[in-house]
């Protein structure tokens, strides 16, 4: 065997490993190389001490590896390996089960044989998921009470319904769970304002400028707050009770589209006027689940389709129906019947058809304007007695006939009568000098003839009398010089005599509260029909 190179060939033993000055570096005995262990040196050869007698000057040799050392190396190695392997396959193993339950729980949906369609799902399978948008939408689903329609509508990302949902939800939730009255309340609200165009609304749309502050729709946190809106009892009782849209300088707030039959949501709502906008398609027959509705309001729009006379029968408080200005055909329902409703207004339409006898059954009804439409055949007998009304106008229905009855007594406290372009005539009947309240009666251009009678003066609160462009004939009587309130008096186009007196042509050089400002007869012609010094003649 080799003998071993002196110690200070190896310069990277560490110091402690060197004899010191006075020490001798104690004999190694020959032992086998390490590499005829078949272990590699590096080019470095060492060997292993023989057993010898402990001697206190020997220096003991570190940085040595002994084969027992090795081969612990080796398991402990091993150990880490297979531990590792272990994890892995353990990880692999949870990632796969992971997978299969979500593919489980998830199928892949498959379309059904024939015509069988799936249930649908309570809540649409978009986004936003939350849990208010999940709540506030099956509350929905549940008051439109049809699957069809729901789907329709919050199938859909871009529909007012889905944006409104999502604003009341998600976006401005002010701290309420979908289940709150008050979240659907914001829900209808935020509904008609995406339905009627409301980003482009001239004043108080969302973010607004043109609005006075805290007052913008969507923007301000409470909708008690909106422009437009009121509450029972801002703070306390947020149920809305008036949707008003009050005109500035008689220009609209540009409201553009359909009422959404959401907004019959707002069961508490009161009073809902919107005019001189927009807002077109037909009347949801879901605004008679309004059953505290008091005034609606809807003149000068668009709306079309057939008047709703559901709102007559089945708003159990609706006193105010005011559609004019609209586009509304077809005629009145047959059958109407309220004792609460005071007022309707529903002049300047396409309605056409016959006044129907049902109308008696309106028994507080005040006011009727059904001017400018196409209405035929004669008024109805029942008609007259609408003891309450007020106002009654009928003009511009040219195909309404007949004559007035001598009933119209009855209506004792009719204070305008207007039957302007009809073809109602005949002689006035003299029940017509009994309605001593009448402050206007306008029966021009119509087919009415005979004498007038003295008995004008009986009403003595008249102030406009408009009986131009029939067929009156006779002398022209005394009796409107006893007028004391008389402002207007046209009685042109007719076949009358006689002599407008001084008393009348001094009123209208008066400059008193009662002037009579617009006297017309038929005097331009030579000789005059009429001999008048102060008329307008024709």
């Amino acid at each position: 065997p080799r003998s071993a190179p002196p110690i200070d060939q190896y310069p990277d033993v560490p110091d402690e490993t060197q004899p010191t000055p006075t020490e001798e570096a104690a004999p190694l005995s020959p032992q086998a190389p390490l590499d005829s262990l078949g272990l590699e040196t590096g080019g470095i050869q060492a060997y292993v001490a023989g057993q010898q007698e402990p001697d206190e000057n020997a220096v003991v040799a570190t940085g040595v590896v002994t084969e027992a050392e090795i081969e612990e190396e080796d398991k402990r190695k091993q150990t880490q390996y297979l531990w590792r392997l272990a994890c892995c396959f353990c990880c692999l193993v949870i990632i796969v089960v992971v997978v299969v339950v979500v593919t489980v729980n998830d199928p892949e949906p498959v379309e059904p044989p024939g015509n069988i369609t799936e249930a649908p799902s309570m809540v649409p399978s978009m986004a936003p998921t939350s849990d208010n948008f999940s709540d506030l939408l099956n509350i929905l689903r549940i008051k439109y009470g049809d699957d069809d329609a729901f789907n329709a509508v919050f199938d859909d990302e871009t529909t007012p319904q889905y944006r409104a949902a999502v604003w009341a939800a998600d976006e401005a939730p002010v701290g309420l769970e979908g289940t709150d009255p008050r979240m659907l309340s914001r829900y209808a609200l935020a509904t008609f304002y995406f339905s009627t165009n409301g980003d482009d609304w001239t004043r108080c749309g969302r973010g607004s400028t043109n609005c006075d502050q805290g007052s913008e729709w969507l923007t301000a946190i409470s909708e008690c707050d909106w422009e437009w809106v009121q509450c029972r009892n801002p703070g306390m009782d947020f149920t809305i009770i008036e949707i008003w849209f009050k005109q500035v300088a008689f220009a609209g707030n540009n409201l553009v589209g359909p009422i959404p039959l959401d907004l019959s949501f707002l069961t508490g709502l009161e009073t809902l006027v919107v005019s001189g906008e927009k807002l077109a398609g037909t009347i949801p027959s879901e605004l008679s689940n309004l059953v505290a509705l008091q005034s609606l309001l809807l003149t000068a729009n668009e709306f079309t389709g057939a008047f709703p006379g559901f709102l007559i029968n089945e708003n159990p408080m609706l006193a105010s129906i005011w559609f004019s200005g609209n586009r509304m055909t077809g005629g009145l329902p047959s059958m109407m019947s309220s004792s609460v409703l005071e007022s309707l207004r529903i002049n300047n339409n396409l309605l056409t058809g016959s006044i129907p006898p049902s109308i008696a059954d309106l028994t507080l009804l005040r006011t009727l304007d059904l001017e400018d439409n196409d209405f035929t055949g004669e008024i109805p007998e029942g008609f007259y007695g609408l003891s309450d009304l007020r106002l009654l106008r009928l003009s511009n229905n040219t195909g309404l006939t007949g004559t007035l009855s001598e009933s119209i007594s009855q209506l004792s406290e009719l204070q305008q009568l207007r039957l302007i372009n009809t073809g109602l005539g005949g002689t006035l009947p003299e029940g017509l000098f009994d309605l001593v309240k009448v402050s206007s009666l306008e029966l021009s251009v119509g087919n009415f003839s005979g004498t007038l009678s003295e008995s004008f003066q009986q009403l003595e609160v008249l102030q406009f009398l408009k009986l131009q462009n029939n067929s009156f004939t006779g002398i022209l009587p005394a009796a409107f010089a006893q007028l004391p309130r008389l402002k207007e008096l046209e009685l042109h186009y007719n076949d009358l005599t006689g002599t407008v007196s001084d008393e009348l042509c001094n009123r209208t050089m008066d400059d008193g509260f009662f002037v009579i400002s617009s006297l017309t007869v038929d005097c331009a012609e030579e000789p005059p029909q009429v001999d008048c010094s102060c008329c307008m003649c024709f």
